[in-house]
């Protein structure tokens, strides 16, 4: 009796999968920050240098890279960067901006959360918009830690994107004259009809769209010893009910020397 082959498909697992969404994102993504450099690309660069407490020659991790937007800006100002994603597309992404941008960074394929770096080799990281899509957190804070050098700062920008899908009291609700993004914004910075619904599946997954933040991303550095932690909002969350989730935040600390 003749047997028929079988042919198994293997999952993909959770990081993989979030892989594969901003894989297919890295085109419209890109879009989207290149314009954010145009439009306010300076500001950027400056609040970064000022924030963290760098100059040119530093030496500077950009965790969770994407398109290059930070790199590229902190390298027009001298620094040293190394941008790290775990999209093969946005490292690609990234490297073809910074040459059109006419500067040097490195970029790699690398996992936040499992840095393939010694201990004490950067004058500063930053990240945003990355530790919300992490299985694992509390390991990214952790490794953040370890590559700093001893009385430098990282900073991290995040939000707290999904806990609606958890918790009724923190559906957002727009602020008057508030004017949501048009179909415009959308054509040009989705030319591949990416379904953003992919990524609210995941983000179901997730353990931070169950978490209140920023309250877990202050402890976090806190329990791993950090005693120089800030937290700031942006200029766009003054409207915000402080009883309802904080749609975006910055947390900047410093490693114990």
């Amino acid at each position: 009796m003749l047997c028929t082959p079988t042919h198994f498909v293997i999952p993909m697992t959770l990081l993989e999968e979030i892989e594969n969404y901003w894989d297919m994102r890295s085109n419209g993504f890109s879009s989207a920050v290149m314009e954010e450099m145009t439009d306010r690309g300076e500001k950027i660069a400056l609040g970064l240098m000022d924030d963290l407490g760098i100059s040119s020659g530093s030496r500077v991790l950009d965790l969770g890279c994407g398109p290059g937007l930070f790199s590229i800006l902190l390298a027009k100002k001298g620094a040293i960067v190394t941008g790290v994603d775990y999209s093969a597309a946005m490292v690609n992404t990234a490297r073809n901006n910074a040459a059109e941008e006419g500067v040097s960074c490195e970029f790699i394929k690398m996992d936040a959360q499992d840095l393939a770096f010694g201990d004490c080799e950067f004058d500063a990281v930053v990240s945003r918009s990355v530790i919300w899509a992490l299985e694992r957190p509390r390991e990214c804070y952790r490794e953040v830690l370890r590559v700093l050098k001893p009385g430098c700062k990282a900073e991290i920008i995040d939000g707290n994107y999904y806990l609606h899908l958890f918790n009724e009291d923190y559906r957002w609700e727009p602020p008057a004259g508030y004017r949501p993004a048009g179909k415009d914004y959308h054509s040009r910075h989705n030319p591949d009809n990416v379904d953003f619904r992919i990524i609210e599946e995941l983000a179901k997954s997730l353990p931070l769209s169950r978490e209140e933040r920023p309250a877990w991303d202050v402890g976090t550095p806190a329990k791993l010893g950090c005693r120089d932690i800030h937290l700031m909002f942006p200029e766009h969350a003054g409207y915000l009910d402080r009883s309802k989730a904080i749609p975006s935040f910055k947390i900047i600390f410093r490693k114990e020397q």
